[in-house]
Order: structure tokens, then C-alpha cells, then sequence
């Protein structure tokens, strides 16, 4: 979708989502790192958690967790899944143990 950094002075927002096609190439593109590093830390400067889309190796998930991302999302830690098969995976285990 469109985007623009008018948005981060404009809209009340707490989080801010680094697109896939940025996470795609890391760590091994000098560019997508740079970009990578900028967005996480103006997100950072302005009281913002970062969220990294579309992470599907743990090479990315290192760069990410040493840039000091936030939260990490994608296929690397499960697959797209309806709120009842979250409900059965991670919710209920927990309630049961606790």
C-alpha cells in the first residue's frame, strides 16, 4: 500500500511494520540493511515499537533481534492460522500449565 513518513507526525500510532520486501533480502544486501537499520532506529527515536514482516530464516531473525527489532513475524515461527488453531496452539497449553 502507500506510505509516507508525513504519516508518523499525522496518525496516532504505536507501532510501525517493516514491509517483507525489506526483511526479504537481509542480511546479505548492503541496501536492505541500511534501510532496515534507518527505519528501526527513527522508529525507535520517536517511542515506537517495530514489528519485521515475512521472516523466514534464522539469519534474519539474528540481524533483526541484534538491530533491536521488536517483534518478529512470518513463516520462520508458524504459518498464517485461524484464531481457533491459535487458540488450540498457544493459548490453551498455556492456561492448562498455568
Amino acid at each position: 500500500g502507500y506510505s509516507s513518513l508525513a504519516y508518523l507526525r499525522q496518525l496516532p500510532m504505536r507501532r510501525l511494520k517493516i514491509d517483507r520486501s525489506f526483511v526479504k533480502e537481509l542480511p546479505e544486501q548492503d541496501h536492505s540493511r541500511a534501510i532496515v537499520n534507518a527505519i528501526i532506529a527513527l522508529a525507535h527515536e520517536l517511542d515506537l515499537e517495530v514489528t519485521a514482516e515475512g521472516v523466514e530464516t534464522e539469519a534474519q531473525a539474528a540481524y533483526l533481534v541484534q538491530q533491536s527489532c521488536d517483534v518478529l513475524q512470518g513463516y520462520l515461527f508458524a504459518k498464517p492460522m485461524s484464531s481457533e488453531d491459535f487458540f488450540a496452539r498457544v493459548v490453551q497449553p498455556r492456561a492448562e500449565s498455568g
